[in-house]
């Protein structure tokens, strides 16, 4: 393939392959569920420290470092 017709083949709506299609779905959707849980757990971390510090107790801080790290 010369380079004017691999850029066109990367190009957004080109036809590709189902084979393809199919890896670039899997690979995307790997990357978003991982993105997902890791942005889940930092919700729930800082709420519980969040909690920690509202109820005033000592150990707020040191929960939030340990969970963040």
């Amino acid at each position: 393939m010369t380079t004017p017709a691999v850029g066109r083949a990367l190009e957004v709506g080109a036809d590709v392959p189902q084979s393809v299609a199919l890896y670039w779905l899997y690979l995307f959707r790997d990357h978003y569920f991982r993105m997902e849980t890791s942005a889940y757990a930092l919700q729930f971390d800082i709420m519980t420290a969040l909690s920690q510090l509202r109820d005033d107790l000592p150990s707020w801080r040191d929960y939030l470092t340990t969970a963040v790290y």
